[in-house]
């Protein structure tokens, strides 16, 4: 009889824990915050590669991927030290990796909102550091747009902009 009541408050604490845990992790996302699912993007515009010399020779992307990471960081206004923290933190550097969800590629896209499976790495980068670009213009913090990269909004959280800020230091990034 005894044993009962322990087991029933222990069955109390893991319910008022899980209750509680569920409290801290998940925050309500507002109506306004969450936007229609766009369509499937393609790039079609050839990735412009004047020159094939390595940028960085610690970088482990070919020169034709370092040319196209830097012409698409310069023409999107990022800086290509973030960029290299983002793909290291998606992909740690694998052109051709899926994850468990079907994201592809250096920059890990979304296969519900591009057409990853047939991008080539460079496409994959240009796509990627387009996304965060417009996250950086939408949000308006670099935390808030590599969160909204991640989670496909702001929640508010920063652990994931946090790892890619700090794979990002590795390669000399600072705010």
């Amino acid at each position: 009889m005894r044993h009962n009541h322990i087991i029933r408050g222990i069955i109390i604490c893991m319910v008022v824990l899980a209750l509680f845990l569920a409290y801290l992790l998940i925050q309500p996302v507002e109506a306004e915050e969450i936007e229609p699912i766009p369509p499937k993007i393609r790039c079609t515009e050839p990735i412009r590669q004047e020159k094939t010399e390595l940028w960085r020779s610690d970088v482990p992307l070919t020169a034709e991927l370092q040319t196209a990471l830097l012409a698409v960081c310069s023409e999107r206004g990022v800086d290509p030290l973030l960029a290299l923290g983002l793909i290291e933190t998606e992909s740690n550097f694998q052109t051709d990796i899926v994850s468990p969800w079907g994201d592809y590629g250096l920059c890990q896209l979304n296969c519900l909102y591009f057409d990853s499976a047939n991008m080539t790495p460079a496409e994959n980068m240009a796509a990627g550091v387009g996304l965060l670009a417009a996250n950086i213009e939408r949000y308006g913090t670099v935390e808030a747009a590599l969160t909204a990269y991640n989670r496909g909004h702001d929640d508010g959280t920063r652990f994931y902009a946090a790892t890619v800020l700090r794979n990002a230091a590795k390669w000399g990034y600072a705010q």
